[in-house]
């Protein structure tokens, strides 16, 4: 971005719920009416442009415009904040995964000017910390969302719901929209359906975890031009073929008949793969060999077809 920052995750809170209603959300005419709580800026203009009342407003208001009517549900965060807040008193369908908003970072950024003149213990002391930070945050959440969860289920009647069954699918294709250019596209919409999606950025498939196939699940995807492939290190998912060869140059090979040939970008799984098959060289090196009577492609999935994706994004 050209600023002369250094910057610290510190804190992430989340991951964050859709939020709290009356009734259980069969359709998008049922979403559609409620004057729903959201996030001011992006997440409640997407919201507004699909035909829902958004309402934006503090923290310490949603609770009493739940209670006078004002507004008829919201969201604020994950279910630990949300218990604290009472939502549980007033609405009883909790939707999990959040869409307008997956997780909120609480960041460290320090001036880069004063950053370089640190001395290199002091450097490593700020990373030190805010690793720790990130660490117990992330823990913490987990522990406490969960148990959070578990005490509205058992002792409040609250009903948890999953949103790719909400039927509120509308609005996942409209995030992708804005999500274009804000914030990265969900690939949980695409499985949900999403298949009208207008967003004119990559959603990457990482094609490479043991028992993915390329034909099956992945395969409709392709008919999404945005989709790419991140081509992962192909050493983890061989299987045992009966003349003996190697699988992986067969699965590459569909990948690319699946998507074509300007669609597959490279990922070796770094740093996971130092730890088997000669680390990050032999991911490479696999890659190449498999791929050797075809070395135009090869140059391709290497780093040609990301940098015409995003010009500009490695300077020379």
């Amino acid at each position: 971005m050209g600023v002369n920052v250094k910057g610290f995750m510190l804190q992430p809170v989340g991951p964050e719920a859709l939020g709290w209603f009356k009734e259980p959300i069969a359709s998008m005419d049922d979403f559609r009416k409620y004057r729903f709580r959201t996030p001011p800026g992006i997440p409640g203009q997407t919201y507004k442009d699909i035909g829902v009342a958004s309402v934006a407003m503090g923290g310490g208001d949603i609770l009493p415009a739940l209670e006078k009517g004002t507004i008829d549900a919201a969201e604020w965060c994950c279910p630990k904040p949300d218990s604290v807040f009472g939502f549980q008193k007033v609405l009883k369908h909790y939707y999990l995964q959040g869409l307008h908003q997956v997780v909120v970072n609480a960041d460290l950024y320090i001036n880069g000017d004063v950053y370089d003149g640190l001395t290199d213990l002091e450097k490593k002391a700020l990373e030190v910390a805010a690793n720790a930070s990130l660490s117990k945050a992330m823990s913490y959440r987990i522990y406490e969302n969960g148990k959070a969860l578990k005490d509205l289920t058992e002792n409040h009647g609250v009903i948890l719901h999953d949103i790719q069954n909400s039927g509120a699918s509308g609005f996942a294709r409209k995030v992708f929209t804005y999500g274009a250019h804000s914030f990265p596209a969900i690939s949980g919409a695409v499985r949900g359906g999403a298949d009208g999606a207008s967003f004119d950025r990559s959603l990457w498939l990482h094609e490479g975890h043991r028992g993915r196939g390329v034909r099956g699940s992945v395969s409709p995807r392709a008919r999404l031009e945005q989709i790419h492939v991140k081509c992962s290190a192909h050493f983890r998912v061989r299987v045992a073929t009966e003349d003996g060869s190697d699988s992986t140059e067969r699965q590459l090979r569909r990948l690319i008949e699946t998507f074509g040939r300007e669609r597959i970008v490279w990922g070796s799984d770094y740093p996971f793969v130092t730890m088997e098959d000669g680390g990050y060289a032999g991911a490479v090196g696999l890659l190449e060999s498999q791929l050797a009577a075809d070395p135009e492609l090869i140059d391709m999935i290497r780093g040609e077809n990301f940098m015409r994706l995003f010009p500009g994004a490695v300077e020379a």
